[in-house]
């Protein structure tokens, strides 16, 4: 998550941490519990709603202007995200079982 990039744990929410919250290459595809992590703890935690999967996006060249690479699908232990067919760099080919 970039939160102690370059830096100890204690530096989480440091200078570097804005670039990934504010719209840097770390930011999710879209703002929302679907595919950013930190909105689906909120939503756990405050409606009690547990996130069956997130997707996650690979940047081209680790930029985000540039564009998205692939997603993938990120599920609950102990579920895996399973091809199942399709193109291999979009999420809809991925299914948590």
């Amino acid at each position: 998550m970039g939160h102690c990039q370059g830096n100890s744990a204690d530096g989480f929410g440091g200078a570097i941490q804005s670039d990934d919250s504010q719209g840097g290459n770390g930011q999710s595809m879209s703002f929302d519990a679907d595919h950013d992590a930190v909105l689906a703890l909120m939503r756990w935690v405050e409606n009690g709603t547990a996130p069956e999967s997130i997707v996650s996006a690979k940047y081209v060249g680790d930029n985000r202007p540039a564009g998205v690479e692939y997603t993938r699908l990120f599920c609950p232990y102990p579920q895996e995200g399973t091809y199942m067919g399709g193109d291999a760099t979009n999420v809809t080919g991925y299914k948590c079982e």
